[in-house]
């Protein structure tokens, strides 16, 4: 992920509540953005200088908009572009999604499926609420178009981890904490080897962070600072 920011005069404003608050903060702090948080009804970020609100996703958006984000930045480094997506999302129950009002800590809930399009390919995916996770998790078969066999470039915004640090979440956060990125990581990280089906698809693992979502919505609101890579 590259993301060219000139640090003089940002600012930005948080309006209204939002789950999201404390990962923006830390983004802004990362970035040398000025976050001002101010009462507000539905939450948004403002940029005073360009004139510009963007609504701060909640609830099922949040999640649909978090795992919009990841596939379309997984697609972008598969070759060729995939024909179908499927999903399979495991999202903590302890994060910005929760926690849950109520029953066991070993339970499991269904939050429902999504299907949309991205880039001209067919997503489904099912959303999975666990207690006991540190981190989100997304296990995804890419379909290849017809003909077609899909290959991974393993670099950025794709990270890979060795097959110890890959045994569980507890380990990936403790040793992405080690490497100085705190609990709210911006990578997609790659849990073990991607696999090849017989139709020249792939299946793989990975974990993310809402943080991807706070640094995309910081730079919708601030255009001239770029993006996400």
């Amino acid at each position: 992920m590259s993301m060219a920011i000139d640090r003089s005069g940002n600012a930005l404003n948080l309006l209204g509540p939002t789950p999201l608050e404390r990962i923006i903060r830390g983004v802004a702090d990362h970035r040398g953005i000025a976050l001002s948080v101010l009462p507000g009804g539905t939450a948004e970020l403002e940029s005073p200088g360009a004139g510009r609100r963007v609504p701060v996703p909640s609830g099922a958006d949040l999640a649909r908009e978090l795992v919009r984000l990841v596939l379309a930045a997984l697609t972008k480094a598969v070759t060729p572009a995939p024909a179908r997506i499927e999903a399979m999302v495991l999202r903590p129950a302890g994060g910005v999604c929760g926690p849950a009002g109520a029953g066991p800590v070993d339970a499991v809930r269904l939050g429902g499926t999504w299907t949309t399009e991205l880039a001209g390919a067919e997503v489904f995916t099912r959303f999975v609420d666990v207690q006991n996770t540190r981190c989100w998790l997304a296990g995804c078969t890419l379909d290849a178009p017809e003909g077609a066999q899909l290959t991974v470039r393993t670099a950025e915004p794709l990270l890979t981890v060795d097959d110890l640090v890959a045994q569980d979440t507890a380990r990936l956060t403790q040793y992405l904490h080690d490497r100085g990125e705190g609990a709210q990581w911006p990578h997609l990280v790659v849990l073990g080897r991607p696999e090849h089906t017989r139709k020249g698809g792939i299946r793989l693992l990975l974990a993310f962070t809402e943080r991807r979502l706070a640094e995309e919505l910081i730079c919708r609101a601030m255009p001239a600072n770029g993006g996400l890579r």
